[in-house]
């Protein structure tokens, strides 16, 4: 259906799904890429060549940093490729091909985007704020951003990123990290943004717009408008750690001064998985005028997370 719309070939389409693809597709476009390889089970990578610490992932079907392996030596890339090629994908298959990267730490935002005819709208522009955990990236949220000078950085890389990927029409969730001054993407996904239609629905109360609304502007059926419900808004991510529950505390989290929504997740104990973001039990969206008020809601969450108060 891409093809016929966009009349593109049907091999473009890799540059949007294969992590290896689109640093290739980058390398060609004179664009910022990471040092990579990609490797199957009876071709180990040659790991010398990398400086530690690195990237292991799944080289296609992973969301969010589910199979994301932060290696610092020898011992945990041996682990991570072991774990990795036995595990299972989102599609139900076990990973064919698994992608070794240079480890770059930076700021990292998500960007969501929809295109028609090769004019692009950015809807959402996010800064991640994620801490190390076992070896793994934790999520603990996202912040609307609102660094003018960045913005107009991040809006022009992300339209040659389009470009260079050949996006035309459609729906992109994308995923950069900013480091030295520059952009590195992460991936992009060709598709309408996750975590079950939240970063949306953030987008729409700070921005006042989100990828639906996005592309009926461009279809010429709606009009943008700059009247913002909201200046700051943050979703939190809410992890378990160690607490046997069946539900999330609802009376606890709404006494928060800027709770405006969430949305539990999971029902069952994840035990030692609760590190990875789809194991996320709750998203909980705080949002208000005074980013201040959102920074000490943050806190306590943090502390009824550590407590098990926030979980029945």
């Amino acid at each position: 259906m891409s093809a016929k719309l966009n009349n593109i070939s049907i091999s473009d389409s890799k540059k949007r799904y294969s992590k290896y693809a689109m640093q290739l597709a980058l390398c060609q476009t004179n664009l910022p890429d990471i040092k990579q390889e990609l490797f199957s089970p009876e071709q180990l990578p040659d790991i010398a060549s990398f400086k530690l610490p690195i990237i292991l992932k799944p080289n296609s079907g992973s969301a969010g940093s589910k199979g994301i392996f932060i290696c610092n030596n020898e011992q945990q890339i041996t682990a991570g490729i072991k774990h990795l090629f036995a595990q299972e994908n989102w599609t139900g298959e076990k990973n064919k091909q698994i992608l070794l990267q240079e480890f770059i730490q930076g700021r990292e935002f998500l960007i969501d985007t929809v295109s028609l005819n090769g004019k692009h709208c950015i809807t959402a522009i996010f800064e991640y704020y994620k801490v190390q955990y076992e070896g793994r990236p934790l999520f603990r949220w996202w912040d609307n951003f609102v660094e003018t000078s960045l913005v107009h950085a991040i809006e022009n890389y992300i339209n040659q990123l389009l470009t260079a990927l050949d996006v035309i029409t459609g729906f992109s969730h994308i995923e950069i990290i900013y480091a030295q001054q520059q952009f590195y993407l992460i991936e992009i996904n060709p598709r309408l943004s996750g975590m079950s239609g939240y970063i949306n629905k953030m987008a729409y109360l700070v921005n006042n717009i989100d990828q639906p609304r996005g592309l009926l502007q461009l279809l010429k059926y709606a009009t943008p408008t700059n009247s913002l419900k909201f200046k700051y808004a943050r979703t939190y991510c809410l992890q378990n750690f160690g607490f046997a529950y069946t539900q999330v505390n609802e009376e606890c989290i709404k006494q928060l001064n800027t709770f405006y929504d969430y949305l539990f997740i999971t029902p069952e104990y994840r035990g030692n998985d609760s590190n990875e973001i789809v194991y996320v039990i709750a998203i909980v969206l705080l949002v208000s005028n005074d980013k201040l008020q959102i920074e000490e809601d943050s806190k306590q969450l943090e502390k009824w997370e550590l407590s098990g108060k926030c979980l029945i």
